[in-house]
């Protein structure tokens, strides 16, 4: 019998799913990915994003975290460095 790869599900809908609470675990400093190499290597040059324009630059996630939260979830943050 042979295996197929399943692919993890996005983080969104992991969100999306979410009854209760949900906890984002990190545990890296870096993650080295594609997405990361646009906004992420600008932060590093030095730009920095205008914190009054906050929908301009924190929006889908924004977005992603004030509807889960309405829904009543308990949002929190682990982070092991």
């Amino acid at each position: 019998m042979r295996c197929r790869h399943v692919p993890p599900p996005a983080f969104t809908d992991l969100l999306a799913g979410a009854n209760r609470t949900a906890v984002h675990l990190e545990m890296r400093e870096a993650y080295a990915v594609d997405y990361e190499s646009g906004p992420f290597a600008e932060w590093r040059r030095g730009h920095r994003h205008d914190p009054a324009d906050r929908a301009s630059w924190w929006r889908p996630w924004l977005s992603l975290v004030e509807e889960t939260v309405a829904r009543g979830v308990v949002i929190r943050r682990a982070r092991i460095v």
